[in-house]
């Protein structure tokens, strides 16, 4: 619009200068020529700065016209703009206030929560899977060792030898038995958390 403005006045003040100088050389010509001979030249000036009027004149409407065209686009524009800001910022003020940021801050919340509990449940998962596997072991190794001592009691028995005491092998049974029961309640607490 700047741009416009600013070439319509250039073109303005060029043909204003144009008359301007012509309307001088027409003012000098006519102190020259003013002998009984010369009104055909004085004629011909004379039209000639009357056509660069009327030229000038249109001009100067155009221009006008073009000025009041592109003001009145402006305020259109300056009046959508300042609707437009005036229903963001009503907008805006309604969704602060509004029920659904409290909802979507609660909803955060308990997202964020909930991340966290599963966090604190798969670490207490992996360490009841470290302890899991380390009473597995435990039950595999004594099982072993019940094993081993039954496979002496009978060897000895068949050799024709007396056992150990009773105490030391049900003593081996009920270690046994004692961790083979919290294998299972660790594995029952595991697929609970798992689940």
């Amino acid at each position: 619009m700047k741009e416009a403005n600013s070439q319509l006045a250039r073109e303005l003040a060029n043909t204003t200068g144009g008359m301007f100088r012509l309307q001088r050389e027409l003012e000098r010509r006519e102190t020259q020529r003013m002998g009984p001979g010369q009104p055909g030249d004085l004629l011909l000036l004379w039209r000639q700065a009357s056509e660069l009027k009327g030229h000038v004149a249109q001009v100067r409407v155009a221009t006008e016209r073009a000025l009041a065209d592109m003001q009145a686009k402006a305020a259109w524009t300056a009046r959508r703009l300042h609707a437009a800001c005036r229903s963001l910022d009503s907008n805006l003020r309604l969704a602060a206030s509004s029920p659904t940021t409290t909802l979507e801050q609660q909803r955060r919340d308990q997202v964020r929560e909930t991340l966290q509990l599963q966090g604190r449940w798969d670490a207490e998962k992996a360490e009841l899977q470290a302890r899991l596997s380390e009473q597995t072991l435990l039950v595999d190794k004594l099982t072993q060792q019940n094993g081993s001592r039954e496979r002496t009691v009978d060897s000895r028995r068949t050799d024709g030898q007396r056992p150990e005491s009773q105490r030391d092998r049900d003593g081996g049974r009920l270690a046994t038995d004692t961790l083979r029961d919290e294998v299972g309640s660790l594995q029952r607490v595991l697929a609970s958390i798992t689940e």
